[in-house]
């Protein structure tokens, strides 16, 4: 009773980490569909979640801007990777390690800049599912810089700088009734590091409410910023610098004051996060005591669900011994059919080798020998049909032709020393012609590429040598005859790059070489047989072509 129990004790166990560690195959990645804005110089957080809030541990997490393949921050394999990260957020972005296994795959940039400005994408991905989110980024500038000085008898200027990374800034200045006032002058400039810079002058009079606006557009999104300046008006008829300070003072303080909001505000901001982080939390906490309560009710189904278990295990069995049986018996009859198959596969070739040979023989062609490329010891007959060998055959190897199995073999070696030429060349169509090669032991026959100066370049061919048929170019490989031929038709088609060879008595197909390169014009070689046994001393014969009945 005791090991039942420790046995499913651990089952349960087994099956409440997985409950705990699995994830559902599809999720969403949410963030704000507001913009997110920042002022330059600041850190800002780019927040995105996954729901359900599942653990982003072993996803792969990439935010990244137009290029998929140039990122912002590349999380991968449970570390970040740096290859192609874009080189001026290195150092600057990072996520939260210990926030992904809540789900939050949050972008952290350090000291933004006006190049940061623009829209992100957050990616994640798992083996199952993929999914994204898009955040707008925008960077404000800094505030403006205002110096309020005299301008002899027209009245009091105002200078003004403002430092802003707007794309398309616009100054306006208004006076208490909100008309425009016109500007001095304004200039714009852009430093080294894109931002833009706004500069100009404006010169008002005294007026029933000296208050001054100066209103601050960015066109693109409608963002707006006003700073207003009152002065007295005392001021325009004493102009003292004592009081120019003065005002001075206050705009500065004014913009303290604004900045010391501004950080209220944000926060403000990251309190409400961190305040919905722990009510996330709590859920989560929640639902795990839920879990546990039915993990607890499943304990008694699971005793009851293992006896089923048995009683199907059994009929699996016996199944499974059924399957085997029908499984064998369905190999026998692939195999069998196999078999039929390739019967059939080769009869249809046999059918279409000889068909194809008797088409050849329409394009019989005259060959005869060429003297002029005979050794010596090769005996040309005066009608130039025959080539035997009248040599000594005592200094030769036990492997006259120089053919091997599967190696290196070059044919233009034994050309050089034993072969013969055909005077016919051949460039263009389609050429046969017949030589008798009889019982003997050893001979070679094919077709051979000749250059302008004579040399010998490419070779292919068929022969026979220590009872073994074999065909040649740059490499040799044994061939199987079914029936030794007495007549060997040879077929050259020059537009197709084809060479075929034929045993003309059984009308059968012996070997061909395909998708060639005939980069010279092509002659027939002959090597008759170096042995003077009874078996070799007749000559190699090229037939008349015979018309096919």
């Amino acid at each position: 009773m005791e090991d039942k129990w420790s046995s499913c004790s651990c089952f349960i166990l087994l099956l409440f980490q997985h409950v705990s560690v699995s994830r559902p195959e599809n999720y969403e990645v949410l963030g704000p569909s507001d913009p997110v804005v920042v002022a330059a110089g600041e850190d800002v957080v780019l927040p995105c979640f996954l729901k359900p809030n599942i653990s982003a541990v072993d996803l792969e997490v990439r935010w990244f801007r137009k290029d998929f393949t140039e990122y912002v921050y590349l999380y991968q394999n449970a570390k970040n990777i740096s290859t192609n990260q874009i080189p001026s957020y290195k150092d600057r972005a990072s996520l939260f390690p210990d926030e992904l296994k809540k789900g939050n795959v949050s972008l952290k940039l350090k000291g933004v800049q006006s190049s940061d400005s623009g829209r992100y994408k957050c990616f994640v991905q798992s083996p199952e599912s993929h999914d994204d989110w898009s955040i707008n980024v925008i960077i404000m500038g800094t505030q403006s810089v205002i110096s309020i000085e005299r301008d002899g008898g027209r009245g009091i200027s105002f200078m003004y700088e403002l430092k802003s990374w707007y794309p398309d800034a616009e100054v306006t200045w208004l006076d208490s009734e909100g008309q425009n006032l016109k500007t001095e002058y304004s200039e714009t400039h852009r430093s080294g590091d894109g931002s833009l810079s706004l500069r100009g002058r404006v010169i008002v009079q005294e007026r029933d409410n000296n208050r001054f606006t100066s209103r601050v557009l960015q066109k693109q999104l409608g963002l707006l910023r006003e700073e207003v300046v009152e002065i007295s008006g005392e001021m325009f008829h004493h102009a003292y610098p004592w009081k120019v300070a003065f005002w001075c003072l206050l705009s500065a303080f004014a913009l303290t004051v604004m900045a010391f909001l501004i950080s209220c505000k944000k926060m403000k901001r990251k309190n409400a996060q961190l305040q919905e982080t722990r009510a996330r939390l709590n859920t989560t906490k929640a639902r795990l005591s839920t879990m546990e309560a039915r993990l607890s009710t499943s304990e008694v189904q699971l005793w009851q669900t293992e006896a089923r278990f048995s009683t199907t295990e059994v009929q699996l069995r016996q199944t499974e011994a059924r399957l085997s049986t029908t499984e064998a018996q369905l190999r026998q009859t692939e195999a069998r059919l196999t078999d039929k198959e390739a019967q059939l596969s080769q009869m249809q070739d046999h059918i279409s080798k000889i068909l194809d040979f008797e088409v050849n023989l329409k394009n019989a062609v005259d060959v005869t020998l060429d003297p002029d490329t005979a050794k010596p010891e090769l005996i040309i007959s005066e009608n130039g049909k025959e080539v035997t060998y009248r040599g000594n055959n005592q200094n030769l190897s036990s492997n006259p032709l120089g053919l091997n199995d599967f190696g290196f073999y070059d044919l233009r070696f034994d050309l050089y020393r034993l072969g013969v030429l055909g005077k016919e060349g051949f460039t263009s169509g389609r050429h046969y012609w017949e030589v008798m090669v009889g019982k003997k032991t050893e001979w070679a026959l094919g077709v051979v590429g000749v250059t302008d100066g004579k040399e010998y370049e490419s070779s292919w061919g068929i022969g026979l040598s220590q009872g073994r048929y074999q065909a040649f170019s740059k490499h040799c490989m044994n061939l199987y005859v079914n029936k030794e031929p007495e007549k060997v038709g040879i077929f050259v088609d020059y537009g197709e790059r084809q060479v075929s060879f034929y045993n003309v008595g059984a009308k059968s197909y012996i070997y061909s070489f395909f998708d060639l390169e005939f980069k010279e014009e092509l002659y027939p070689f002959f090597i008759p047989p170096l042995k003077r046994d009874e078996d070799n001393l007749a000559p190699l014969i090229i037939t008349p072509v015979q018309d096919p009945e």
